[in-house]
């Protein structure tokens, strides 16, 4: 299911500071540490990695994961399973290898309280393509799923 607007969504919306945030409108922190580790090098280079086609933005993996730790220290205390679906939700459909796997990273953090109904989320991903390359399968698998089974 791609969702055009956070109308669409119905995960429960976070309060920060007096004001609502709704994940899918929540931005990683740093745009600037993102840029400074990306170019055009590291993207042309990341393609090789890869069989399948894949849309990237040259941010390395290191700075990926310090990225997913800067967004789940923001979200942690407010959000639940149903805002890291529906982060997930928003962002698959648009394929994009570093937001895919950074939103992939952020719902593992709640695989555990997942239940059956994500099980099915994630098999749709699966059968949408949505997690078409070793990298994006190899983060839903063991975990977000395997935590689920």
């Amino acid at each position: 299911m791609q969702c055009s607007s956070p109308d669409n969504l119905s995960p429960s919306p976070s309060r920060r500071g007096g004001k609502i945030d709704h994940p899918v409108r929540l931005r990683p922190p740093g745009p600037r540490g993102a840029a400074r580790a990306r170019g055009p090098v590291r993207k042309a280079g990341e393609h090789r990695y890869f069989k399948e086609t894949i849309t990237n933005l040259g941010v390395s993996t290191p700075t990926l994961h310090r990225l997913e730790r800067e967004l789940f220290a923001r979200v942690r205390r407010t959000w639940g399973p149903q805002d890291a679906l529906a982060l997930c939700e928003e962002v698959l459909p648009k394929r994009v290898f570093e937001a895919t796997i950074l939103s992939l990273l952020t719902l593992s953090r709640f695989a555990r309280k997942l239940g059956s109904d994500a099980f099915d989320r994630c098999e749709a991903w699966l059968a949408n393509d949505y997690c078409d390359n070793w990298g994006a399968t190899d983060t839903l698998g063991p975990k977000v799923i395997g935590p689920i089974l």
